[in-house]
């Protein structure tokens, strides 16, 4: 691929318990200028790509459950600033089969995610990249989604996924 479309790659793990995501794995691209997650923290679903590639598949009530226990949290204001305009996202997010962000977790960051399921359909985590928002362009989005789709899917299967995902 190009210089243009190396991008740092993220495996995040749902944590229902605490109603978070955190990144259990990365692979850092080779471009000099990227991004530095850490692994293992616990992180909120209603910012970045990545957790609304996850909250997207949850349970109302378990959507209900995160916006409660985040409320008051300034970033998360600043991402979802109201109701509707999160669950008309979410929608979308379903809809398309991946999340885009622009700098909501990591600022000049855009995350590009899809939802990663279990044997049984249920969300178990996500699988995306980032790309520093100057090296974005917007007509990479349909090869970049593709690819994003392609890995979760696959993904997906290996864990004993085996209904249709969203194409």
């Amino acid at each position: 691929a190009s210089d243009v479309y190396k991008r740092q790659a993220y495996l995040g793990l749902y944590l229902p318990q605490e109603g978070k995501m955190m990144f259990a794995a990365y692979c850092e691209s080779s471009h000099p200028l990227g991004y530095r997650v850490k692994k293992n923290e616990p992180l909120s679903l209603l910012t970045g790509a990545s957790g609304r590639a996850i909250l997207a598949h949850l349970p109302k009530d378990e959507v209900e459950r995160v916006l409660a226990a985040e409320k008051d949290d300034p970033a998360v204001r600043r991402a979802a600033p109201s109701r509707r305009a999160l669950h008309e996202a979410l929608a979308q997010i379903r809809a398309q089969g991946f999340a885009v962000t622009f700098g909501q977790r990591i600022p000049g960051a855009v995350g590009i995610f899809s939802a990663v399921f279990d044997m049984h359909g249920k969300v178990v985590g996500c699988i995306g990249y980032t790309i520093p928002e100057q090296r974005y362009r917007k007509n990479m989005l349909p090869q970049l989604a593709a690819a994003v789709r392609r890995c979760a899917r696959a993904l997906s299967q290996a864990l004993g996924y085996t209904e249709r995902m969203t194409a």
